[in-house]
């Protein structure tokens, strides 16, 4: 089972990880999917401080993501008077998000 950059052998080991980050701080309750699963979110300050390995995999993982995205045209990028990259999804990149989570 592969999560978080890291390799596990099964998933109380997983559980435990994601046990550490969220007593880390780099791991916070973000609300509850429509499941009622707690969702969470990233934490980037304290995971650059605490784990900066983790926040390397993550910001490189997003990056390409982003990148790829752009590529096919479903994000664009504006940016504001302080050269911050603003990205936001194009009318194609709208249908395509639109598709992918009603196939979830």
């Amino acid at each position: 089972m592969h999560s978080f950059g890291r390799d596990f052998d099964n998933e109380d080991e997983m559980d435990d990880y994601v046990d550490y980050l969220i007593a880390e701080g780099i791991l916070e309750e973000d609300g509850f999917d429509e499941d009622g699963d707690v969702t969470y979110t990233y934490n980037f300050e304290k995971m650059k401080e605490k784990n900066p390995e983790l926040y390397e995999i993550i910001i490189n993982d997003i990056n390409e993501s982003l990148l790829r995205l752009y590529e096919l045209g479903f994000v664009k990028v504006d940016y504001d008077e302080n050269l911050q990259a603003h990205f936001s999804a194009t009318e194609d990149g709208e249908e395509f998000f639109r598709t992918f989570m009603e196939d979830k």
